[in-house]
């Protein structure tokens, strides 16, 4: 696809790009979980597993955003739209999230719980600094991408339903697209972020409760879910070889 300049093939190989990175960090998360000790490399799986995560949703809202103006204004787009601003915009994602995340783990610093075990990436209570970073990339990274991905999808799905000049196939096919990067979206980050937010709100809101505590294991599995978009993934490849 990158051969025959198709555009959406490098937002793809940016996504499998990021894919794999994450992959390659699995190793150490699992040493992490495990031993709980004093880890040099925390600070660096944290950097690689929120550079990753968040550079996957971007990709994501790029192929949205790409699909619903070839079919908004395919005449118009059509002339723009090249590898070279591809390259661009995908550049940009990777170097702006470096930058942020560069600037976290610089000044952040693991905390250890009651127990001397390290807290890597999920201190609790959540730290006051690290809310307001992770409200920020929460609007940042989620929030909008989540407004964008709504907006492009559903006017997606709407033009292309009440086109002629599309055969019921080639609707199919799109409308697979569509959901399939809806549903891996809203799976998989959707649970991570409501209950980042939830605690996000009672660390800044000055609530000393419970609820945080209550919040632990549901934040734990909703951290594992928003990996499971590294598995997911690999279906857009599947349907975008069909609609490309």
């Amino acid at each position: 696809q990158i051969k025959q300049q198709n555009v959406l093939a490098v937002y793809l190989i940016n996504l499998c790009v990021s894919d794999l990175i994450f992959i390659l960090t699995l190793p150490m998360g699992i040493h992490y979980v495990v031993h709980h000790d004093h880890w040099i490399m925390c600070k660096f799986f944290e950097f690689l597993y929120y550079t990753n995560m968040y550079s996957g949703v971007w990709f994501l809202c790029c192929i949205s955003a790409d699909r619903y103006m070839m079919v908004k204004f395919p005449l118009t787009v059509r002339s723009m739209r090249s590898m070279n601003l591809a390259y661009i915009i995908s550049t940009i994602i990777w170097v702006a999230l470096i930058i942020l995340y560069l600037t976290m783990i610089v000044y952040a610093q693991p905390r250890e719980d009651e127990h001397h075990h390290l807290l890597c990436y999920d201190s609790f209570p959540l730290q006051e600094e690290r809310a307001v970073f992770h409200l920020c990339t929460s609007i940042l990274g989620f929030v909008l991408p989540l407004l964008i991905m709504t907006f492009c999808n559903v006017g997606i799905a709407r033009i292309i339903s009440a086109s002629n000049a599309f055969s019921t196939q080639e609707k199919g096919k799109i409308i697979r697209l569509v959901l399939v990067i809806l549903a891996i979206f809203i799976i998989c980050f959707l649970p991570y972020h409501i209950i980042l937010l939830i605690r996000i709100a009672i660390t800044l809101g000055g609530m000393k409760c419970k609820i945080e505590a209550f919040l632990y294991t549901p934040y734990q599995v909703a951290f594992a879910i928003a990996s499971i978009s590294s598995a997911m993934n690999p279906l857009l490849n599947i349907i975008f070889s069909e609609t490309a």
